[in-house]
């Protein structure tokens, strides 16, 4: 298994989204983009699972955003 590793310099303000592969596998990063800048920052997780379900989820599906 790899692993990535980042340190990152977080200020106020800025968002991380992390999510596992289950997210991108179904949806493309504009979609995740859009999806991010159209919806309220409580519903963004539930909505990305949710469109990746509806575009053929199969596999585990994780996102956590974190907001500083």
């Amino acid at each position: 298994m790899a692993v990535d590793t980042a340190v990152l310099n977080i200020a106020e303000g800025d968002t991380l989204l992390l999510c596992t592969d289950g997210l991108t596998n179904y949806l493309d990063d504009g979609e995740i983009l859009n999806t991010v800048r159209q919806t309220a920052p409580a519903e963004i997780p539930e909505s990305l699972v949710n469109k990746a379900n509806g575009n053929g989820g199969g596999d585990n599906i994780t996102v956590v955003m974190i907001t500083g």
